[in-house]
């Protein structure tokens, strides 16, 4: 495991579903059902929407941890009490989440579709 990787380095899930020609949802719905990472939400009130939020949280599950990197963002509001994380992706686990969709037959159909 490379313990000195950048933010510049990390790629977010929308960029590696792109580059597998996948769509976003479809990633993030994988990595979810096969418990690679799990989804935390919380409500709170949005004074530029003037209405209650859903707020998701994304976080790798701990026997996934090395293809993932928490950024934290300190400008976004607050999440249960907590600085709020966005969810990146590390160069192996981007390869590993292109073979595990492959894998699930995930990439295929898609890269069929996309031909037919």
């Amino acid at each position: 495991m490379d313990l000195y990787v950048t933010d510049d380095d990390l790629l977010t899930i929308r960029q590696v579903a792109k580059s597998l020609g996948v769509q976003e949802t479809i990633v993030r719905e994988a990595l979810l059902e096969h418990d690679w990472i799990y989804c935390e939400t919380a409500s709170r009130w949005s004074e530029k929407d003037q209405a209650k939020v859903i707020q998701r949280r994304y976080s790798p599950k701990a026997h996934k941890r090395d293809y993932f990197r928490t950024v934290q963002r300190h400008e976004a509001p607050r999440f249960k009490g907590q600085v709020y994380h966005t969810l990146k992706i590390t160069a192996p686990g981007a390869k590993a989440i292109g073979v595990a969709l492959k894998k699930w037959g995930l990439l295929e159909n898609q890269l069929s579709e996309a031909v037919a």
